[in-house]
């Protein structure tokens, strides 16, 4: 097999897991952009449907009743939920496809994909299976210009992105994620400055996990990334488009920032250069966050005033 040659069993295609709550119209235009992907056909769909908070019944049922009227997939799995809970329904949508298929692709309600998106993630599903430093795949680049600095189609990165995922059942996704106090563990393994120079945001967001008050699997994937040398690789077009930050998410505000131009373009997986250049990161996390200079000071500054 060639860098540029991966060759796709049709028949043992990842499983796509899909989690929705009441966002009919979001949940629509992500079946409807998978289902123009030419290996939907081939692959198997999972639903998972939170059930309803008192008030949101009717809007669930709706979401329930179109999603009985899928097709376009080689077989569609509904899991409805009998009692509400967005932790649990999450949890199922990473752990039940992937623990009975060994892979999967993950996305939420309001990823809208490209339509080579599913050649793409399952391409690197097949190529780094066995490269236990590459933790994940995504579909979804950030317009930052990677292309600039990028020789290849793809790259490496620290940063979990969460917007659509590529996982294998036989590294520590799910181990990372079941993880009750990441913040201690940064604390105990001498971690701190390290994720500061990287993610100057991720040890409060860690802190905040600890007490309990704060649910991200994107962060505390990458403070394990950080701390084992894992990577996500990422390409340098995106194949995804989060359409969410309308107001209708749970921890989306209203705004554009996020918009990006889909790319219906085939992806090489293959990576021209290993190495990984923290440049890229320190982009990403200019674009998300604001300076990386800056928030390294502020974090610094704020340490110091609660240590006086």
């Amino acid at each position: 097999m060639s860098e540029k040659d991966v060759q796709l069993d049709l028949d043992d295609l990842a499983p796509i897991s899909v989690s929705v709550y009441t966002r009919l119209e979001h949940f629509r235009q992500c079946i409807e952009s998978l289902a123009n992907n030419h290996l939907a056909k081939h692959s198997k769909l999972y639903v998972f449907s939170d059930a309803a908070k008192p008030g949101d019944e009717e809007r669930v049922g709706r979401v329930r009743e179109y999603a009985k009227t899928i097709t376009g997939f080689k077989e569609v799995v509904l899991k409805f939920q009998e009692t509400n809970g967005y932790l649990k329904n999450m949890a199922d949508a990473r752990e039940i496809p992937l623990v009975e298929h060994g892979t999967m692709i993950r996305l939420e309600d309001d990823n809208i994909v490209s339509s080579r998106l599913l050649d793409f993630i399952n391409e690197g599903l097949v190529r780094y299976k066995d490269d236990y430093s590459i933790l994940s795949v995504t579909g979804y680049a950030p317009p930052i210009g990677q292309s600039k600095y990028v020789s290849g189609d793809v790259y490496l990165s620290l940063f979990y992105g969460a917007w659509v995922t590529g996982v294998w059942r036989d590294k520590p996704y799910l181990s990372f994620l079941a993880s009750e106090k990441p913040y201690s563990d940064m604390m105990d393994s001498g971690l701190y400055g390290r994720v500061m120079s990287i993610h100057p945001g991720l040890p409060n967001a860690l802190k905040l996990m600890d007490q309990g008050v704060h649910h991200a699997g994107d962060q505390k994937l990458s403070y394990y990334m950080i701390k084992h040398n894992l990577y996500q690789l990422k390409p340098v077009k995106s194949l995804v488009k989060n359409i969410g930050h309308d107001g209708s998410g749970i921890h989306c505000g209203s705004n554009d920032k996020f918009d990006v131009c889909l790319e219906d373009v085939a992806l090489d997986v293959g990576l021209d250069n290993r190495r990984y250049n923290p440049r890229m990161d320190r982009l990403q996390y200019r674009y998300f966050h604001g300076s990386w200079g800056l928030n390294v000071v502020k974090r610094i500054l704020k340490n110091l005033i609660k240590g006086a």
